[in-house]
């Protein structure tokens, strides 16, 4: 198994500071949400998070994520305690609001927003430091979300993992709380 001290500091697989996930749920569409409704949304961020570590990270690469049984029974238990996911809050007022830590550094990060993109079906709102962005770098964004995208799928294809990420977006998209918004930022944001 994966220890935090295999990894140099350097390699980018190590936090050098908090990176923080705001994951914001609409409330269910059949009335009050369960306690199983916020669970369930709660296991779907951290499966998609773990399937994106298990994915990308080298040390995780003799995990098989070819099997998709196997990934949703104990894919979550291969992760170094020291990789998973952290909350930092969860608030349930209306809508649901999930405040996390990413432990791992900006070597997972193309993965994690990849996997949220992709399998979530969200866009994953990134903050910029400027509030106006031109058409130039609009253009470049767009073609580097393409290139990203072919990037993800040959990961997806050497892993063999396309059948495990194609479950875990039906289960994702079958939840009844949906995502409405998602933040990846490297500023604590308010809750």
């Amino acid at each position: 198994m994966a220890k935090v001290d295999d990894w140099p500091a350097g390699s980018g697989w190590i936090a050098e500071r908090p990176l923080y996930l705001r994951v914001v749920w609409a409330d269910s569409d059949t009335g009050p949400a369960t306690v199983t409704d916020i669970v369930d949304a709660l296991w779907n961020v951290e499966l998609l998070y773990d399937f994106a570590v298990l994915l990308a990270h080298p040390a995780y690469q003799v995990y098989d994520l070819q099997e998709p049984e196997e990934f949703f029974r104990s894919g979550w238990q291969a992760l170094d305690r020291g990789h998973r996911l952290q909350a930092v809050s969860v608030e349930h007022h209306s809508p649901l609001l999930l405040l996390a830590v990413i432990p791992v550094g900006a070597g997972a990060v193309w993965a994690i927003t990849q996997s949220v993109e992709k399998i979530a079906n969200f866009r994953l709102n990134r903050r910029k430091l400027k509030a106006e962005v031109t058409k130039a770098e609009a253009e470049a964004r767009r073609a580097d979300a393409e290139a990203d995208s072919i990037e993800y799928q040959k990961l997806l294809d050497r892993r063999g993992a396309s059948v495990t990420a194609e479950r875990l977006r039906a289960q994702i998209q079958a939840a009844p709380l949906q995502i409405t918004e998602a933040e990846l930022t490297d500023n604590r944001p308010a809750a």
